[in-house]
């Protein structure tokens, strides 16, 4: 490749390499390999290489760089994934690029940090980029270094910097706006059959179902669907680095809308894109929401909430809103004992639950196994109990009917005239001695006539 064949070293110890022209002409040769060698490294990759192609240069040496080649540096550093302080106060660009280079691990990005690198790839209008002088031949490497012409969506020629903002012995560029590094360029006309896009064509007959799409709706968790993504990206062998091309076709609905209106054309890779969808749709009000309902579901208030259906059925029904409350949970919630632990504390108070929950498994597999042995045996239990005092009833009243049938029928005892017992104080049936109040006296006086 031409910069490659024309580049030579550059020696940060080497005190005649510590020009103006010389550290420009480096500095700009490097955004022209980042641009065009270097578009799709990104994050610690380039991070990696900036520590390479840098060593040994010191903030004395940045700083006899021109301002506006040290901050496209800086720029096509954070937009290529590697975050650079930007310049605060007496704080420069030079400064800030050379905190970078002192770092021993790649800086974490902040929210603010995400929104100003998003900025930067949003904006159309860049600044000037330096190119380095055509007239030294004895300087250390070839300063003559026309990058090779990429395809960009948008092909609009930027003005050229003003005399006041060119460095000394630069001269301007014909500059078009800078593609991110993960965009692709729109195919020509008849490159509809090309491999990229017989792969996109393939994902959309996978997502024919807008079951596995993601619409940011109640209990849609976009790290659910996500996994789902990555399968179907996987089969069809679609890289990692056309990911974020394919992210509209797994979005239906809301998510769909807000992709088109916010996300669409803006040049996004494809974690920014996911960290904005997630930003829009799972907010913090949705996260106490969600543990609300993880805390309040008991297997009780699903029964009274279904009084039409069996207990096993309304057990089946607690453990599988307790598994999607969870999916939106924040991160100490994942984990499997904690859905065990919740799963036991909705079945407390439930009769049938008792002798599961007496000793507990240790899994969440184990307990809801036990769970459902226990209440399909009371239930079981409980059906044969009913079915039994039904059929005693039934003998019963059969028994009852064959008993008394001949003394309804014939009245009894008493249709031999006889053995019906009588009251010892007034000689009448169906009188007894405790009516009388005078009883002991009459008795008496029977006893003194006989």
């Amino acid at each position: 490749m031409e910069i490659l064949s024309n580049l030579k070293s550059f020696d940060p110890e080497n005190a005649e390499h510590h020009t103006e022209e010389i550290v420009n002409g480096y500095i700009n040769c490097m955004l022209a390999c980042y641009r065009t060698i270097y578009k799709n490294r990104k994050n610690e990759d380039l991070w990696q290489i900036f520590h390479e192609d840098f060593e040994g240069f010191t903030f004395d040496i940045f700083k006899l760089g021109h301002r506006v080649a040290v901050r496209e540096l800086r720029e096509q550093l954070v937009m290529q994934g590697v975050w650079v302080k930007g310049p605060r106060g007496s704080i420069s660009y030079a400064k800030t690029l050379q905190d970078c280079l002192d770092e021993t691990t790649p800086a974490e990005w902040t929210e603010e940090a995400i929104k100003e690198r998003n900025k930067l790839i949003q904006s159309t209008a860049t600044d000037s980029v330096v190119r380095l002088p055509q007239n030294t031949s004895t300087q250390p490497f070839q300063q003559q270094v026309q990058p090779p012409q990429l395809s960009y969506h948008l092909n609009q020629p930027q003005p050229p910097p003003t005399q006041s903002q060119q460095p000394p012995g630069f001269l301007p560029a014909q500059q078009t706006p800078h593609q991110p590094y993960t965009q692709f360029p729109i195919p020509e006309q008849g490159d509809r059959g090309s491999t990229q896009a017989k792969l996109l064509t393939d994902l959309m007959k996978i997502y024919n179902n807008d079951d596995k799409k993601y619409g940011g709706e109640e209990y849609d968790i976009l790290d659910v669907k996500l996994q789902v993504f990555y399968d179907c990206c996987s089969k069809i062998g679609l890289p990692v680095t056309q990911y974020y091309s394919a992210f509209s076709i797994m979005l239906k609905g809301r998510a769909s809308n807000f992709y088109y209106d916010k996300l669409s054309g803006r040049s996004y890779d494809f974690q920014t894109m996911i960290n904005l969808t997630k930003a829009h749709f799972e907010t913090e009000e949705n996260h106490q929401k969600y543990l609300s309902e993880w805390r309040e579901t008991t297997l009780l208030r699903t029964i009274s909430e279904n009084p039409d259906k069996s207990r096993l059925e309304c057990f089946e029904l607690t453990v599988d809103k307790l598994q999607k409350v969870q999916r939106g949970l924040t991160k100490e919630y994942q984990y499997e004992h904690n859905l065990r632990d919740q799963v036991i504390n909705a079945c407390r108070g439930v009769e049938e639950c008792n002798l599961a929950l007496y000793k507990p498994s240790p899994t969440f597999e184990g307990i809801c196994a036990e769970l459902r042995s226990a209440i399909g045996t009371a239930m079981r239990s409980r059906e044969a109990k009913s079915s039994f005092t039904t059929q005693l009833d039934v003998d019963d009243d059969k028994y009852e009917y064959g008993q008394y049938w001949t003394d309804r029928t014939y009245g009894g005892s008493q249709r031999y005239g006889g053995n019906q017992r009588t009251c010892h104080v007034c000689d009448k049936p169906g009188c007894w001695s405790t009516k009388h109040k005078w009883r002991s006296k009459v008795v008496r006086e029977r006893t003194d006539r006989s």
